[in-house]
């Protein structure tokens, strides 16, 4: 799937803003669920998951596996300067207080 076709699929809950990772028929993306800052992920094609209602759509990834995904990813400096920045409000990325 084209970037540009991944960059516009979204829902009144979700809008995708930038693609972080994307496989043969796969991706990971920066977007906002219900005006939330996150990940999520979403297969394409024939066999695509999860789906709701019958149509393929974006699963929200759990916050406690944002730095390990983002250390695995091949991503540039750049791109996961970006992210860190856009999950900036993501309680798991601020440090702890004591």
């Amino acid at each position: 799937m084209e970037d540009s076709e991944i960059l516009k699929i979204g829902s009144q809950k979700a809008k995708v803003v930038d693609i972080i990772y994307k496989g043969d028929i796969w991706a990971i993306v920066a977007m906002y669920y219900n005006d939330w800052p996150c990940l999520g992920i979403r297969w394409f094609g024939a066999e695509s998951f999860p789906t709701s209602y019958g149509k393929p759509s974006w699963f929200v990834l759990p916050q406690e596996l944002y730095p390990g995904i983002l250390n695995s990813l091949p991503i540039r400096t750049a791109k996961r300067n970006f992210v860190m920045e856009f999950l900036n409000d993501v309680e798991i990325f601020k440090p702890a207080t004591i």
